[in-house]
């Protein structure tokens, strides 16, 4: 015969296996396993709303874990103020940090209002999350989940036409699970238009060359006796007789003042040309170069990216807001 204190122990033995069975199964079902750090999302570092636990029960909802700790969490309608600006076309370094990972890949989604518990439909297809897509930098809008567990930075770029001053970036994860495991995160941000300028500005001037040709004219005049040539036939005047008796009589006497000899002085004149070239040179001011602001997180900006403001681009890296690139002049 069983012993009835056997008997009842080994039924609460029982009972409390099954308890914690079905505990650990809500537990998985309730608990997320990763969440969007940048930008932050709604149930990132809430504290109590969330059981002090930004990767928990995130899993449900549009933006997570959908009041799964209370109503203080429903992160649908937990709308904040733009958290991160944000300018189309712009190359961002998001993160993500992963306490359990189950493969799969991640993709992150743009609606150009703020999401909030009255947004029709924000996941279906006519909703405003079907419209933009941030797009991975290798190809296409999705990125594969790294391995391991922990913080994990990646690359994507916002899309070139969208612009909102108070939208919603959606993060969701599908997991490699075969229950069709999917988690999901909301965070606040704007975007600025493509054409609005962002930080650095960068002032360049062409270099300008001008060239001035000055030409001096100069006259030089020689006056100098010519040889006393006949004039006239008369009395049988010829050069010679002119030249001997010419030279022998005052200037102007006759008959060489042109009766019958012609001994006029005679003008040569000599022009000069002379050739000046002036260059006036002006230099563009030299930029100094622009290089990754110090101080802030570099959000891709690199050197070689950031030089190319130095030269007057006018888009990303050049124009965030606040500058990720600073430019010095000389």
């Amino acid at each position: 015969m069983c012993d009835p204190a056997s008997l009842s122990m080994a039924h609460a033995s029982s009972a409390l296996l099954l308890l914690a069975s079905v505990s650990i199964q809500l537990l998985t079902e309730v608990a997320s396993h990763g969440y969007l750090t940048e930008p932050p999302a709604r149930n990132s570092g809430r504290g109590p709303a969330n059981g002090y636990c930004p990767q928990c029960g995130n899993g449900r909802g549009t933006c997570g874990d959908g009041g799964q700790f209370g109503s203080q969490s429903n992160f649908l309608a937990a709308v904040e103020a733009p958290r991160r600006t944000y300018t189309a076309g712009e190359l961002v370094t998001f993160s993500m940090t992963i306490t359990a990972n189950h493969g799969g890949f991640h993709k992150l989604y743009i609606c150009e209002q703020q999401i909030n518990a009255q947004t029709p439909d924000p996941e279906g297809p006519n909703g405003c999350l079907s419209k933009w897509e941030v797009e991975n930098p290798a190809g296409g809008t999705q990125w594969g989940m790294p391995s391991g567990s922990g913080s994990f930075n990646f690359q994507g770029r916002i899309p070139r036409g969208v612009q909102c001053d108070a939208c919603t970036m959606q993060w969701r994860w599908w997991t490699d699970v075969g229950t069709g495991e999917m988690f999901r995160n909301c965070a606040d941000i704007r975007i600025s238009g493509s054409g609005s300028s962002g930080g650095g500005t960068t002032s360049t001037t062409a270099a300008t060359v001008t060239s001035t040709l000055t030409t001096t004219r100069s006259t030089t005049t020689t006056t100098s006796a010519s040889r006393c040539r006949a004039a006239a036939t008369a009395w049988g005047t010829t050069d010679g007789k002119c030249l001997a008796v010419c030279d022998l009589l005052p200037a102007g006497a006759w008959p060489c003042a042109g009766q019958l000899c012609d001994c006029s002085m005679s003008t040569t004149s000599t022009t000069t040309m002379r050739t000046t070239m002036s260059t006036m040179t002006t230099t563009a001011g030299n930029s100094g170069g622009c290089t990754p602001t110090p101080g802030l997180p570099p959000n891709g900006a690199t050197a070689s990216n950031c030089a190319q403001c130095a030269a007057g681009y006018k888009w990303w890296p050049c124009n965030t807001n606040p500058a990720i690139c600073t430019c010095t002049g000389s």
